[in-house]
């Protein structure tokens, strides 16, 4: 196993063995929450597989090394990340093999237009603008850092954010100190930012606020929450996790599978 990764996680090495020896159809992911979301891929492509590689980077280094295992069709799937503002990187545009979340990750492939919104009354979309708002602030301000070369942690939940989501409050001393203290972005990077946050902000911290959501509504919804990807893959209708789906069987239909 890798060390700093997960151990539940084969080495690169020991996928590629693994896929030499194979002939199932296999969409490589990173983590977890990709696997809960396609599950439903497995039905659409009979005999197809999703296997879980631990890691962007380790989901990429399979790509590159793609002839050792050239007998068995192959899809791999990235979170965009931080390419859905720099774009996908030259070595990587137009690989047929290659297929990336729309938003910044699957999450918000997943979660973003999805019908987890038909659960939602007046009020709990008012407190989902709300904390968007002030994730706004905190997400705005790691763009502009970044834009400088500055690197600002963006691993937090969201109440290492903003505090109490019921009461959200950016905690701004988390993302200071003397040599880079908080700054307010500007009013128009704070709209442009949040124009595209839903999409555009890590997914982590945009599930975190749906499940949020989910609990405050009573025990029924706290039960959803907790099968949040699961619950949103079942109900279908997800816009871009549909993309997402399509690019895929097309990746496989290039490679001559029939679905």
């Amino acid at each position: 196993m890798n060390a700093g990764r997960d151990k539940i996680y084969p080495t690169v090495d020991e996928i590629v063995a693994t896929l030499a020896r194979s002939s199932e159809p296999t969409v490589l992911v990173e983590g977890r929450q990709d696997m809960s979301a396609l599950r439903k891929l497995e039905d659409l492509v009979v005999g197809s597989s999703i296997m879980s590689c631990g890691s962007k980077d380790a989901v990429l280094s399979l790509l590159e090394r793609r002839l050792e295992f050239a007998n068995v069709p192959c899809v791999f799937l990235v979170d965009l990340d931080f390419w859905y503002y720099d774009g996908i990187p030259d070595k990587y545009e137009g690989n047929v093999y290659l297929v990336t979340t729309s938003g910044y990750s699957i999450e918000n492939d997943l979660l973003f237009q999805s019908r987890v919104f038909d659960f939602y009354d007046d009020e709990d979309m008012k407190k989902y603008n709300q904390v968007l708002d002030e994730l706004n602030r905190w997400w705005a301000f790691v763009l502009l850092q970044r834009g400088r070369g500055i690197k600002v942690s963006i691993q937090d939940g969201i109440r290492g954010i903003i505090g109490d989501p019921a009461n959200p409050s950016l905690k701004e001393e988390r993302f200071s100190d003397a040599s880079n203290p908080f700054v307010e972005p500007c009013s128009e990077f704070l709209r442009s930012s949040r124009e595209c946050l839903e999409m555009g902000i890590r997914g982590h911290q945009y599930a975190e606020l749906h499940k949020f959501l989910l609990v405050q509504k009573g025990k029924f919804y706290k039960s959803l929450a907790g099968g949040l990807y699961v619950m949103v893959g079942t109900l279908g209708d997800s816009p871009h996790l549909n993309r997402v789906v399509s690019s895929i069987k097309e990746a496989f239909q290039r490679q001559g599978l029939s679905i």
